[in-house]
């Protein structure tokens, strides 16, 4: 009975050591199964970026965001996702998204100069009113939220009439100018016009005079 006791205790021991080691393999297989699912989905990730970062033309680089934007959203509705892979996804378009964010920044900056000359403050208005058009094409794509949108197109339209309020002092102080040039033309013209008159009527005196003089002359 003894005996059957510690073969039945041995045969326990034995399946539960052969559980043990069979459940380390299959752990061990999943796990090298999921490091190699996260390399190739991250590899992919920072494959897609260099290609974005390699690109020189803007509409290749929004193509290369909506492509990962994509794949990104693919991933996330897969049925088996890791959230390593999903922060890489994140991360790397956040980073894209903030390349196209910089230069709306610096398009916006750089045409919101201060300046009194009035071929500046129309280019610098063409140029804003390009850039608001250029953003609401890309927003879909560039812009996280429609927050976002909204703030940009609010400072554009800020400093669009900023500008368009110093066209108009511009414009106001140069009609102003030219009334008082014309108004001056004006005054010295007449001046000049009843000077010559004056000068006219004199010379019309002297001849006759003159002519006078030599009848007088002749006659004696």
């Amino acid at each position: 009975m003894i005996g059957t006791r510690s073969t039945i205790a041995v045969l326990v021991v034995i399946v539960a050591i052969g559980g043990l080691f069979s459940g380390y393999k299959i752990n061990k297989n999943n796990v090298e199964a999921e490091t190699k699912q996260i390399s190739v989905s991250n590899s992919s990730i920072v494959k897609s970026y260099a290609n974005f970062s390699k690109e020189k033309d803007n509409n290749s680089k929004i193509n290369d965001l909506k492509n990962l934007i994509i794949d990104s959203k693919n991933y996330k509705n897969s049925s088996k996702t890791y959230a390593e892979v999903t922060k890489n996804y994140e991360s790397k378009i956040s980073n894209i998204r903030k390349y196209f964010t910089n230069n709306y920044d610096k398009n916006l900056a750089d045409n919101s100069v201060d300046s009194d000359n009035k071929v500046v403050l129309s280019k610098q208005t063409k140029n804003l009113n390009l850039l608001s058009v250029t953003i609401k094409s890309e927003k879909d794509t560039t812009l996280s939220n429609s927050k976002s949108y909204d703030n940009y197109q609010s400072k554009i339209t800020s400093a669009i009439d900023v500008n368009t309020s110093k066209i108009q002092v511009i414009d106001a102080i140069i009609a102003k100018a030219k009334k008082d040039s014309d108004a001056k033309i004006a005054a010295v013209k007449a001046i000049t016009d009843k000077t010559n008159k004056y000068l006219d009527a004199k010379t019309t005196e002297v001849d006759k005079d003159e002519r006078s003089e030599e009848r007088r002359v002749g006659k004696e």
